[in-house]
C-alpha cells in the first residue's frame, strides 16, 4: 500500500506509512534432524559401562556436548527392566540422550518415565534376547541415527533408468556446520570441506579436495560403501554406521594424502588410494 501524506500541525507535509499487514509469528513444518545414535547389541550394564567409558577417554572433547539417540531396536521388550541402570550410566558418563528407539510401546513408557523420549522403531527382524553376559567386548557403537539429515543442495530428481543410482555433485566449498546428504546415492564434492562440516551419502563419498569435517558413507546400512578423499585431514569418517574419529590418529602415511576407506568385515578400514 503506498504511502499517505498528510499537513502536520504547523502546516508542514508529513509522511503517514501504513504498516503492512504482519505475518504469522510462527510456522509449523516437517523436519528432520541429524544425530549420532548408540546402538546397543546387548543391555549388560558392566559391559556398557567398560565399553564407553573406554571409548570416551580416549576422545573426551569429540562428543562434548553431541546429543545420541539410544537405540534399543536390536533388543528385545525386557530391556525395559534395564533401562534405569542405562540411564544411570550414561547420566555419570555425560551422555546427553535425547530419547530412545524401539519398537515395544513397555520400553517407550519407561524410557518417558526416566524423562527421554520415544521414537518408535519398526520391527524388521527378530531382535536378539537381552544378555546379562555376553562374550563380545563391543556393545556399544556410534552410528548415524536413522533420522533424515537436511540437505544443503537439492538432489536431482530421480529417472526411470537409475532409480537408485543418482549422483550429488558439490562444487563449492562446504563450511563448518553445514551438511550436505546424497540420499539414494553418492557424493562427489569438489571443493574443500572444512572442519565442523558433515558429509553424509547413502552410497559412496569421493572428496577431490581437502577434507577436514566428517563424511559418513553407507549411511542407510550399505555395507559395501566407500569413502574416497584426496587430502584426508578428517575428524570423523563412518562406512554403514562403523566410525572412526581421526583427529591426530592418522599416520604420515595417510595423513593429507589420498585415502580410501571401506569395510572389511566390521572393522573399518584406511588405506591408501591405489594400494
Amino acid at each position: 500500500m503506498p504511502d499517505t501524506v498528510g499537513v502536520s500541525a504547523l502546516g508542514a507535509p508529513s509522511h503517514v506509512v501504513t504498516a503492512p499487514q504482519s505475518l504469522a509469528v510462527l510456522d509449523i513444518k516437517s523436519a528432520s534432524v541429524d544425530v549420532l545414535s548408540i546402538l546397543l547389541r546387548s543391555a549388560d550394564p558392566a559391559q556398557i559401562h567398560h565399553e564407553l567409558g573406554s571409548r570416551l577417554a580416549r576422545r573426551p572433547k569429540t562428543f562434548a556436548g553431541e546429543p545420541f539417540l539410544l537405540d534399543l531396536s536390536n533388543l528385545d521388550e525386557g530391556v525395559m527392566n534395564t533401562l534405569p541402570e542405562l540411564y544411570r550410566i550414561l547420566h555419570e558418563q555425560g551422555v546427553r540422550i535425547i530419547g530412545v528407539r524401539h519398537a515395544h510401546p513397555s520400553v517407550g513408557e519407561q524410557a518417558q518415565a526416566l524423562g527421554w523420549n520415544w521414537f518408535p522403531a519398526k520391527l524388521e527382524r527378530p531382535p536378539a534376547p537381552v544378555t546379562t553376559q555376553a562374550p563380545a567386548p563391543a556393545v556399544a557403537e556410534v552410528s548415524p541415527a536413522p533420522a533424515e539429515p537436511t540437505p544443503v543442495a537439492d538432489t536431482s530428481p530421480a529417472t526411470p533408468d537409475s532409480p537408485c543410482c543418482k549422483t550429488l555433485v558439490i562444487d563449492r566449498p562446504v563450511r563448518a556446520g553445514q551438511q550436505v546428504y546424497a540420499r539414494d546415492g553418492d557424493l562427489v564434492v569438489l571443493a574443500a570441506v572444512s572442519s565442523g562440516a558433515e558429509l553424509i551419502a547413502d552410497g559412496n563419498i569421493h572428496i577431490y579436495a581437502p577434507m577436514r569435517g566428517r563424511a559418513l558413507a553407507g549411511a542407510r546400512g550399505n555395507a559395501s560403501a566407500r569413502i574416497f578423499a584426496q587430502q584426508l585431514s578428517a575428524e570423523l569418517v563412518s562406512v554403514a554406521g562403523v566410525y572412526r574419529t581421526l583427529e591426530d590418529e592418522l599416520p604420515p602415511t595417510l595423513r593429507g594424502r589420498a585415502v580410501q576407506i571401506f569395510l572389511d568385515g566390521s572393522k573399518l578400514v584406511l588405506a591408501p588410494l591405489g594400494a
